[in-house]
């Protein structure tokens, strides 16, 4: 139709009265080369929004009840690799737009109970490297670098605290792992126009009323081998001076 709406599509299992509705089944056919694919795209929208994707489980109204679940997985090999399961808003490539690429958010719903837990992991490795987890914000070209924020939740509870923030590196046979905290470098090259390398800041936290937050940094501790050494040294410098190590207390009022 070119002056109204085209037609709606529905294909709906029938409803049923206490015993299960019937299930909605896509699927290709099996194939001694590769397999069909199965696509779902949604019409382009030449002078107004594109049309949206909504999966949506079924709720549940039972008081033992819980809602339907979603699960994602990509196919399996018996030689190979494992299929790729990948997320992503599209680029954003016209000169003469001015919006952000678009958001990918990942949240768990609001609870009059303790609302439920986000887990990101890989899988365990029986002979190799088990896999990496990698976070990183996108480079910018002419504004400054995007942040990344990791935060603990908070309460309002009088009696309990805020959330806790654990980063520790992996336990080994061989030894555990490192973990490393750097600042990031600085890409500065014009010597008349010299900038700095990233500030690295650890802060106890701040108290309106109470004692501010403790920072304890120490080393680790060995049932038969020496405890961990505590080494604090201040940057070198191959043209000028090294970097100053200065230990002060606060002025008090």
């Amino acid at each position: 139709s070119t002056s109204s709406e085209t037609g709606d599509v529905s294909i709906q299992s029938g409803n049923a009265n206490g015993v299960n509705s019937g299930s909605l089944n896509f699927s290709t056919g099996d194939a001694s080369e590769a397999s069909g694919d199965m696509n779902l795209v949604v019409g382009i929208g030449t002078n107004s929004q594109g049309g949206n994707v909504n999966i949506a489980a079924g709720p549940s109204h039972g008081s033992e009840s819980t809602g339907g679940s979603i699960h994602l997985q990509s196919g399996s090999s018996e030689s190979s690799s494992s299929g790729s399961i990948v997320i992503k808003s599209p680029d954003v490539t016209s000169s003469s737009s001015s919006g952000p690429s678009g958001l990918i958010g990942l949240s768990t719903g609001n609870a009059n109970k303790a609302s439920g837990s986000l887990s990101v992991s890989t899988g365990s490795s029986l002979e190799d490297q088990s896999g990496s987890i990698t976070i990183s914000v996108g480079s910018s070209a002419t504004g400054p670098g995007g942040n990344l924020q990791l935060q603990s939740g908070q309460t309002v509870d009088d009696n309990e605290v805020g959330g806790s923030t654990l980063i520790s590196a992996g336990n080994g046979v061989g030894g555990g792992g490192p973990l490393l905290l750097s600042g990031g470098s600085d890409l500065n090259t014009d010597e008349d126009n010299a900038k700095t390398g990233g500030l690295v800041s650890i802060t106890g936290g701040l108290s309106t009323i109470g004692n501010g937050g403790i920072v304890s940094i120490t080393g680790g501790s060995s049932d038969l081998g020496g405890g961990g050494k505590l080494k604090l040294a201040s940057g070198f410098s191959d043209s000028l001076p090294s970097g100053d190590t200065t230990l002060t207390t606060a002025d008090g009022s």
